[in-house]
């Protein structure tokens, strides 16, 4: 799980494939320096640099890449309720900017990201501009390039075979693993893949 890319669909980019003992070892450290007791204390909460820098230090990785990590993949795949799906994530967004007739999200991220329970404002931020960077190919201002999202771009990712997924994890007991209703989805969507190109 890297940067994955399909013409004519921005990158859902998940910053590193890291194993899940890494991302164990990143969250026994995380909770011990945050001195938290459930992963769920974790949600949402902008953290101080000095928790970073810590970090850096048990985990021999610089501060702003844990950081990113945590604030553009691991959050999400930690809170999200609902599978996380790249195209659908998309429309969702698509659809809420359009539906609240948001043009400038400029100082709304907050308060967008409460209905998007799990992602961060940084993520939500990310996608929202890799899309508007497809709109402006076609566009000229924010209001065109959001209705040619709404009306162009959500038909033509709505059905596509494109649509990636990053599986969900949980941490308990000091362990990590994945939301194996996930795996059973990207499994079978491999399979279906392969059964495609033969």
């Amino acid at each position: 799980m890297g940067l994955i890319a399909v013409p004519g669909l921005p990158p859902f980019h998940f910053l590193k494939s890291w194993p899940l003992t890494k991302i164990e070892l990143f969250m026994k450290h995380f909770m011990n320096i945050t001195v938290c007791k459930n992963v769920s204390e974790l949600k949402n909460h902008i953290l101080p640099q000095c928790v970073w820098v810590e970090m850096e230090k048990v985990m021999d990785e610089d501060a702003d890449i844990l950081k990113e990590m945590w604030r553009s993949q691991l959050h999400m795949q930690f809170f999200c309720p609902d599978p996380i799906r790249s195209n659908d994530l998309r429309i969702k967004l698509i659809r809420f900017m359009y539906d609240n007739k948001i043009f400038d999200p400029k100082g709304k991220w907050s308060k967008i990201a409460a209905y998007f329970d799990g992602y961060t404002t940084l993520k939500l931020g990310e996608i929202y501009r890799s899309l508007m960077k497809i709109a402006k190919k076609n566009c000229s201002t924010a209001e065109e390039s959001l209705e040619y999202l709404y009306t162009v771009y959500i038909p033509m990712i709505k059905n596509s075979p494109y649509n990636r997924m990053l599986p969900r994890l949980r941490f308990q007991e000091g362990k990590v693993e994945y939301v194996e209703e996930d795996l059973i989805e990207m499994s079978a969507y491999e399979i279906e893949s392969e059964v495609e190109e033969e």
